[in-house]
């Protein structure tokens, strides 16, 4: 079955269909392009192209529609990376965050997952760690009273200082300046 299921994806493609009914072929072409899906992403999408095909969808070998609808972006991360990756950067914003860690993570060398990351998330690792951290500080100070001091260590900023020069460069203001601007209520005080 699985060398049919090859043959489906590679050039035995109208044999194959002519070898078993037609929802067989669709549920092994599928199955088929899951298991490319991590380590061969052309096959995959051929495997995707086919059974579209014969289920009557007419697809164009590499579409763009047919990459953002599978979540596969030529050259970019794999849906499962993309996935890691965003759980991983949210839980850690406090702590280091380095290249080589998300690479391993992902299983790529530094420089072909710097690429893919950039294709993926349309801008490089450290302006997305920087955005994602950036963005909790805001949270933060929107929900609670500490010192920005406490916000900016609590998001993985080296200083207040740090914190901001990249608040001011991402937004325009001083995060003073946007905390009492966005304040609308009531936040809770932090104990020690």
């Amino acid at each position: 079955m699985l060398r049919e299921t090859a043959a489906c994806c590679d050039n035995d493609f109208d044999a194959c269909v002519g070898s078993s009914d037609l929802h067989t072929t669709v549920v092994r072409l599928l199955t088929s392009a899951l298991g490319y899906l991590e380590r061969d992403r052309a096959a995959a999408e051929r495997c995707v192209e086919q059974a579209a095909e014969l289920l009557g969808g007419r697809t164009t070998r590499h579409s763009p529609d047919m990459a953002a609808q599978t979540g596969m972006v030529r050259g970019g991360l794999a849906p499962w990376q993309i996935k890691q990756l965003r759980a991983h950067i949210a839980e850690n914003l406090a702590s280091p965050i380095t290249l080589e860690d998300l690479a391993a993570m992902c299983r790529l060398s530094v420089s072909h997952f710097s690429r893919a990351f950039k294709t993926s998330f349309g801008e490089p690792p450290h302006s997305y760690i920087m955005r994602q951290r950036i963005e909790e500080a805001k949270r933060l100070m929107l929900e609670r009273e500490e010192s920005l001091s406490q916000i900016a260590l609590a998001c993985g900023f080296a200083d207040q200082s740090h914190f901001c020069r990249s608040f001011r460069r991402a937004e325009s203001d001083s995060p003073n300046f946007w905390r009492r601007l966005h304040a609308s209520g009531p936040r809770v005080a932090m104990a020690d």
